[in-house]
C-alpha cells in the first residue's frame, strides 16, 4: 500500500511539472504593447508600449525589467530583439513617434545605452538615427536601416531616406555596412531579420511601384523574391530561421510564403481567395506563425488587430488557429477576455511563441508568451531537421527501406554510396543541410565540408534512411 501510494504521488508531481511547464503568460503589466523579439534559446522575450516604455521579459522566471530610450522627449522605448545573454537593441522616439526623432540603440542590464550612429559621409540632421530590429543570438551582428538623404519637402518637414545595414558588434567597436546603398530607384529599404550565423538577412527594398522583399545572403547583392502575380504589391520580408535555413514574409493583399536559403526557392506559398494571411515568425524547424482576417472589399484590415485570428503552421500540415492548438495540447488562457490574434516571434525549437492579443474588456492589446515545454512532442516538430540522437551508432537508420551503403566512414576526401534512393541530404550537428541532391549520386566530394560529425539521409520511393559519417 504504502509503494502504491508512493508510486502515486511520484507520479502526481511529475504529470504537474511537466504540464507547469507549459504556459500562457498574459502580460498586463504592458496593456498597448506587444512583444516583438524572443532570444533564439527562447530564454527572453522584448517589446514595448510604442508611447511609453519598453521591457525585457525573463520567460521561465516570470520576471520583466522596463526600460527607457533616456534621450527622447518622452523616454520612449521599444525592443525588437534580444541577444541568448539578454541583450536588447530597438528603437527610441518621442511620444509622437516622429521619424526624425527615432534613434536604434543597444540596452544591457546596467542600463547602459550604446546609439548606433549613423554611415559615415552620412548628412542627416542631429536628432536622426539609425533603426534596430533584429540581432544574432550570440549579439554580435545587429540589423536595421540607417538614414543617407535628408532633404525637405514641399511642405517644409524633413524627410529622411533609409538603407538596410548591418552593424558588426565586436567588442569595444561598433562598424557598420550598408546592404542596399546603391537602390536604383533612388528609395530607402530595410533589414528585419537575420540568421545567428549572421549569413541570411531579410527585409525590403522600396521601389517606384511598391516595396520588394529583399533577401541578403552573405552580405551580397539582394535576392529580390516575387511572384508574377504580385509584382505590384507591397511585400515585406519578416524573419529569418535562427539556422539560416528559412524566411518568412507576406504581401499586403494577403499571400504568405516560406523560403528555402539552402536552395533559394519557395518551398510554399499560403493564399486563399476568402482571407488573407500574415506570415510573421518561423522556427529553425519551418514552424510558422502569423495571423489571419477576413477581407474587407477594397482593402483587408489587417491593421486592425480586432479582426485577427492568431495562426500556427507546423511542418506539413495545414495552417490552424493557434487557440485551437493551444487547447489541444491542454494550453488554455488564463483569462478567457484575451484573444490571441497576432503571434509575431517563436524561438529555434518553436517551443517559445510570442506577440499581442486583443482584450476585449478593455478594447486593447495586450503581449502574451506562449511556453509549450513539454506540450510540444516529437509529433509536432519539423520533419527538416536529421535526427540529433548522439547516441545512435554508426550503423544506418531504416524505415522499410533498402539498406543504402556509405563509405569510407570515416571519411576524408570522397563518399561512396551503394544502393538505390531518388534524394540525398546531408546535415552537420547544428541541423544546418549543407549538401542536398535531387537525383541519386554514386560519389560525393567532401572537399568543402570541416571535419567533424555529419547526418546523411536518404529518400526513396520505400521511406527514408539516416547514416551517421564522420570527416576526418
Amino acid at each position: 500500500m504504502k509503494k502504491q501510494l508512493l508510486f502515486a504521488i511520484c507520479a502526481f508531481f511529475l504529470c504537474t511539472n511537466v504540464f507547469a511547464q507549459a504556459k500562457l503568460h498574459i502580460l498586463r503589466d504592458f496593456m498597448g504593447g506587444s512583444i516583438f523579439g524572443i532570444s533564439s534559446n527562447g530564454k527572453y522575450a522584448t517589446g514595448g508600449i510604442e508611447e511609453t516604455v519598453g521591457f525585457r521579459y525573463d520567460i521561465k522566471n516570470e520576471t520583466w525589467i522596463a526600460f527607457a530610450h533616456e534621450n527622447t522627449p518622452s523616454g520612449a522605448g521599444t525592443g525588437y530583439g534580444v541577444s541568448n545573454n539578454g541583450l536588447v537593441i530597438g528603437i527610441g522616439s518621442d511620444s509622437t513617434f516622429r521619424p526624425v526623432l527615432q534613434s536604434g540603440f543597444i540596452w544591457t542590464d546596467d542600463s547602459a545605452y550604446t546609439f548606433l550612429g549613423v554611415r559615415p559621409g552620412a548628412n542627416p540632421a542631429p536628432v536622426v538615427g539609425s533603426l534596430a530590429y533584429g540581432v544574432t543570438a550570440d549579439a554580435k551582428y545587429i540589423v536595421g536601416s540607417t538614414p543617407v538623404l535628408l532633404s525637405e519637402l514641399s511642405h517644409g518637414n524633413p524627410a529622411v531616406y533609409n538603407i538596410a545595414c548591418v552593424w558588426n558588434n565586436n567588442p569595444g567597436k561598433l562598424t557598420i555596412d550598408p546592404l542596399a546603398e546603391n537602390n536604383p530607384y533612388g528609395m530607402g529599404s530595410r533589414a528585419e531579420s537575420i540568421s545567428d550565423n549572421g549569413k541570411v538577412i531579410a527585409g525590403h527594398i522600396s521601389t517606384n511601384t511598391a516595396e520588394e522583399i529583399a533577401i541578403w545572403i552573405n552580405r551580397k547583392s539582394p535576392i529580390m523574391l516575387g511572384f508574377d502575380d504580385l509584382k505590384d504589391v507591397r511585400g515585406y520580408g519578416m524573419n529569418v530561421s535562427p539556422n539560416a535555413r528559412f524566411v518568412t514574409g507576406y504581401y499586403e493583399t494577403g499571400v504568405s510564403f516560406l523560403w528555402d536559403a539552402f536552395h533559394q526557392d519557395t518551398i510554399l506559398r499560403i493564399d486563399s481567395p476568402a482571407t488573407a494571411y500574415m506570415a510573421n515568425g518561423v522556427s529553425s524547424g519551418g514552424t510558422i506563425v502569423g495571423f489571419q482576417c477576413g477581407f474587407q472589399a477594397p482593402e483587408i484590415p489587417i491593421n486592425n488587430p480586432y479582426d485577427r485570428v492568431g495562426m500556427i503552421k507546423l511542418p506539413g500540415q495545414a495552417p490552424q488557429e493557434l487557440e485551437v492548438f493551444l487547447e489541444a495540447k491542454g494550453i488554455y488562457a488564463s483569462d478567457e477576455s484575451v484573444r490571441l490574434t497576432t503571434p509575431i516571434r517563436i524561438s529555434n525549437d518553436g517551443r517559445i511563441i510570442g506577440g499581442f492579443g486583443w482584450d476585449d474588456v478593455n478594447n486593447a492589446i495586450v503581449p502574451f508568451i506562449v511556453d509549450l515545454g513539454e506540450a510540444l512532442d516529437k509529433g509536432d516538430l519539423t520533419p527538416f531537421d536529421p535526427p540529433m540522437d548522439t547516441t545512435i551508432s554508426n550503423e544506418n537508420i531504416h524505415t522499410q527501406m533498402e539498406k543504402i551503403s556509405i563509405y569510407p566512414n570515416p571519411a576524408q576526401e570522397v563518399l561512396n554510396i551503394s544502393g538505390d534512393y531518388n534524394q540525398v541530404r546531408i546535415f552537420d550537428l547544428r541541423g544546418r543541410e549543407v549538401f542536398y541532391s535531387a537525383t541519386p549520386c554514386k560519389t560525393i566530394s567532401l572537399n568543402q565540408f570541416k571535419r567533424g560529425m555529419y547526418f546523411v539521409k536518404f529518400n526513396g520511393n520505400t521511406g527514408s534512411q539516416t547514416s551517421k559519417l564522420i570527416i576526418q
